[in-house]
């Protein structure tokens, strides 16, 4: 009897694990897989909008010493300015005459005009429109907030069918108004919502 107490009592320990115990262990290992690759991926997008925000302004730097010494920005457009150095290489491409420039964030891309309409105290062809498209909505926000210091205007909304071809004002949400010196946070989350569609359209207007 003795032996068999023993015995029933090793084959008992030595049983796997039940189907709720392993339910359990498997739920617990997802939630922590999960977490890791939220993480992992904000901390990719984060690293994403710095280097576009330090990029936009190397970029709007360039653009103004270049016409550092004109007398507006009459004829500024993508087309010109790619050509000049304006973006790096590897990034800019042309087919023909007309050339396209890849964002730093992936699937954005980059555009540059004249303002040929006034905003604000800003005259016609006084200044740029600095547009990044089909920027990520979860990014919308973060990027805009840093692009603040730099801009003297932004525009945002939903990303358009198509790319604007000209320098008129954008007709986007006014998230920082011009003049203002700030961004207007209610138009900011109103642009920036997920309700909006995957992407939107920054508009950064700044001076010559």
């Amino acid at each position: 009897m003795k032996f068999n107490r023993t015995f029933n009592t090793r084959l008992a320990s030595q049983r796997g694990y039940s189907l709720v115990e392993l339910s359990v262990a498997l739920a617990i290992v997802a939630v922590i897989l999960v977490g890791a690759l939220l993480g992992t991926r904000q901390v990719m997008l984060t690293n994403s909008v710095n280097n576009q925000v330090k990029e936009s302004a190397t970029v709007i730097s360039k653009i103004q010493r270049q016409f550092a010494k004109q007398t507006n920005t009459t004829g500024a457009t993508t087309n010109v300015l790619a050509p000049l150095g304006i973006w790096p290489s590897e990034r800019s491409s042309v087919s023909g005459s007309n050339w396209t420039v890849r964002g730093v964030i992936n699937g954005s891309s980059e555009l540059v005009f004249s303002n040929t309409t006034a905003i604000g105290t800003m005259p016609a062809n006084g200044g740029f429109i600095y547009t990044l498209r089909q920027v990520p909505v979860d990014a919308c926000a973060e990027l805009i907030t840093a692009m603040d210091a730099v801009s003297f205007s932004i525009y945002a909304g939903q990303s358009a069918g198509s790319a604007p071809t000209d320098g008129a004002t954008p007709s986007s949400n006014v998230v920082k108004a011009a003049d203002t010196g700030a961004i207007n946070v209610t138009e900011l989350a109103s642009a920036c919502k997920p309700a909006l569609g995957s992407a939107v359209d920054i508009a950064v207007v700044f001076r010559q």
